[in-house]
């Protein structure tokens, strides 16, 4: 989104400051009162993102103690704006550091314990000022134990990654093709940096960062420093466009891998099959670690851990799921590559990062899919078919000419698929090898047997939906099924026209189309309820996994109020589902660009350049919030901008144009603006 200024002609523009890593001296010391809330006992949980961090930095602490390395050193980044905690998965890889989270201006008391029961020697903060303050760098360089405190920052996140990968000193090179590499990702919208941090620490490879079209000098200049072959960029065009990925080839790379799926859940099946391939690092088939994909702050810090392994048998691999669910992709992913058994089945190692809030017990329990290797026959006499001591021809005690039937301990499985924004029909799939009983109602998926969670606006996949759904008749009551034969079929929400009727199969039935009324909403949930069939053996199939209706409508931005000599202005997003996941859900200063007018006087002149400090927003709960060029006031009220000039900004002036980066913020599926 870009809007521009309109008066009389002037001169602006922020001053762009290098990348640096500087020592930070020891100022005063504040820590957080500590926050409680309950979480179920997990070994990768707390009670907040800051816990949750810190339960992986000791877990990564342990393993590494295991493997003859103790743990000297700490990276700590903002857990506000978690992008600089993802872009440090590389530093961590060559300091052999865990990743922990701050609060921007305190220090959680579970980070102090941690060091102090680690002994931690060093500190490394990641990003600005802006991102961990001066207080929270005093309150760590007075920590008893600590010797050494430096900062690795730039002048925004982008410089930031870059500063971070040149700190972390040697590139790796991409599995077995034996070139210097690079991960790409969108830096607004970064779920999928997440899926692909193990990957990055276990080969060494730096995590730069991208906007949706166009890659920044500074990311630029990195791949042409460090001589850079090939780039893996991870996310769909929809996230790093081609073009974006061009561009890093013009800057000196050869080639370009693209790891990505339909969804996030996709690019998270997309990033464990290469880690599977790579060759020369070594994918732990045994063990997976799960982490919401519509919340993924607790996921943040967890590619070192999973980089050294959980198994002590290669990488872990982190797969997306929802807080109830295990989306089709990641299923079927699990069920192709379950590990290899003993008789008996053996279940997969499974660790949720975070809490049941985020990833629930029945998901962990879904995703042990396990493999099994049937166990030999048992000897057994044949009754009844004639000779031996039970008599013959269908004599004897036992009568009878026809063998007991194998037992069937396999219950028939239900999906459903299909399902857009919008639409009026969805399929249901019975899956049966041995038969569906013939008894009345065990046979089909009745119409009453196929439920309907829809989604609250402004809430994500699970907000109304997620919990206990309604029959799809309460919300559409015409609904019916069009059988096809197996059990399944087509869901018609607004009922059939032609043939027989739903659910008899006669005539060339259809759906009907709804004339006008609104259909299947986005982020709504749609499964099949228990005891919908069952087989031969009369064994009932279980409530099927949900069908998350897909979020097809990306966030919308709008810029207002810049006007000549205005030293404020305001940013809006429309969107009733942002995500909540590292930097989706605010539109940060950086974020926004403003560009003087061509021709004008300054060095800026016709140049974007990105807002930084003084200037701040003050977010408004929605995305958006006030932009303030000369700084929050704090002292005059929560939403009081500074007026008097710093930092050599200066007001708007006639011909600026200020605009919003694509993928400054995303809703809960991932899907980013494009401003």
């Amino acid at each position: 989104m870009a809007a521009q200024v309109a008066g009389q002609a002037g001169v602006a523009g922020q001053a762009g400051v290098g990348s640096q890593v500087a020592a930070q001296a020891g100022v005063g010391s504040q820590v957080a009162a500590q926050t409680d809330a309950a979480t179920a006992a997990r070994d990768l949980a707390g009670a907040d993102r800051y816990e949750t961090a810190v339960a992986v930095a000791r877990q990564y602490a342990a393993a590494s103690l295991a493997a003859g390395r103790r743990v000297t050193t700490v990276i700590v980044a903002s857990g506000e704006s978690v992008v600089d905690a993802l872009a440090a998965v590389t530093l961590a890889a060559s300091l052999g550091a865990p990743v922990v989270l701050t609060r921007t201006a305190s220090l959680p008391p579970s980070v102090a314990s941690f060091i102090a029961d680690a002994r931690i020697s060093r500190v490394v903060i990641v990003g600005g000022s802006n991102a961990v303050s001066p207080a929270v760098a005093g309150a760590l360089a007075d920590l008893p134990q600590i010797r050494t405190t430096d900062r690795v920052a730039g002048v925004d996140r982008f410089a930031t990654a870059a500063a971070i990968a040149d700190a972390a000193g040697t590139v790796g090179d991409y599995c077995e093709t034996g070139q210097r590499t690079a991960v790409l990702v969108n830096g607004s919208s970064f779920a999928d940096a997440v899926v692909v941090a193990p990957l990055a620490y276990a080969l060494g490879l730096p995590l730069l960062l991208t906007g949706n079209d166009t890659l920044p000098p500074v990311t630029r200049q990195f791949v042409t420093r460090a001589g850079i072959e090939r780039v893996v960029v991870v996310g769909g065009t929809a996230v790093v466009s081609d073009a974006a990925a061009a561009a890093a080839v013009a800057a000196g790379a050869t080639d370009v891998t693209r790891l990505a799926g339909a969804t996030r859940y996709g690019t998270s099946v997309a990033v464990s099959r290469a880690i599977g391939d790579c060759g020369t690092i070594v994918l732990d088939p045994d063990s997976i670690a799960l982490v919401n994909g519509t919340a993924t702050a607790d996921g943040v810090v967890a590619g070192p851990l999973l980089g050294l392994g959980i198994g002590g048998n290669g990488v872990t691999p982190i797969l997306f799921v929802t807080a109830d669910t295990v989306p089709p992709e990641v299923l079927a992913y699990l069920e192709e590559t379950a590990p290899t058994a003993a008789a008996g089945g053996t279940p997969r190692t499974v660790v949720a990062i975070g809490g049941t809030a985020v990833v629930s017990e029945r998901v962990v329990l879904q995703t042990q899919v396990q493999a099994v290797t049937p166990a030999a026959p048992e000897p057994s006499v044949d009754i009844g078919r004639g000779g031996g001591d039970f008599g013959g021809g269908g004599g004897g005690d036992f009568g009878g000419g026809t063998p007991a039937p194998e037992p069937d301990g396999t219950a028939p499985e239900v999906r459903v698929s299909g399902a857009a924004a919008g639409g009026n029909s969805f399929a249901v799939a019975v899956v049966e090898t041995g038969g569906l009983s013939g008894g009345a109602g065990d046979a089909q998926v009745d119409i009453g047997e196929v439920r309907i969670a829809r989604a609250a606006p402004g809430g994500g996949a699970g907000a109304g939906a997620g919990g206990a759904g309604v029959p799809i008749t309460d919300a559409f009551a015409a609904a019916a099924v069009i059988a096809d034969g197996s059990g399944g079929g087509t869901v018609c929400v607004f009922g059939t026209t032609g043939g027989g009727g739903a659910q008899q199969g006669g005539g060339a039935q259809s759906c009907a189309a709804g004339g006008g009324a609104a259909g299947l909403g986005e982020l709504d949930e749609l499964y099949v309820a228990a005891e919908a069939v069952r087989d031969a053996a009369l064994n009932a199939s279980l409530e099927s996994a949900r069908f998350v209706v897909p979020d097809v409508t990306a966030p919308a931005v709008a810029i207002s109020g810049a006007a000549e000599g205005a030293t404020e202005f305001t940013v809006s997003v429309v969107e009733t589902r942002l995500g909540d996941g590292a930097g989706e859900a605010q539109v940060e200063i950086g974020d926004i660009t403003r560009t003087p007018a061509a021709g004008g006087p300054g060095p800026n002149a016709g140049v974007a350049v990105p807002l930084a400090a003084p200037s701040e927003i003050i977010p408004d709960g929605s995305g958006g919030g006030r932009v303030c060029l000369y700084g929050w006031d704090r002292g005059g009220g929560p939403d009081h901008c500074q007026t008097t000039p710093s930092g050599g900004v200066v007001a708007l002036a006639e011909g600026d144009t200020i605009s919003v980066v694509a993928g400054a913020v995303a809703d809960t599926t991932g899907r980013a603006d494009r401003s």
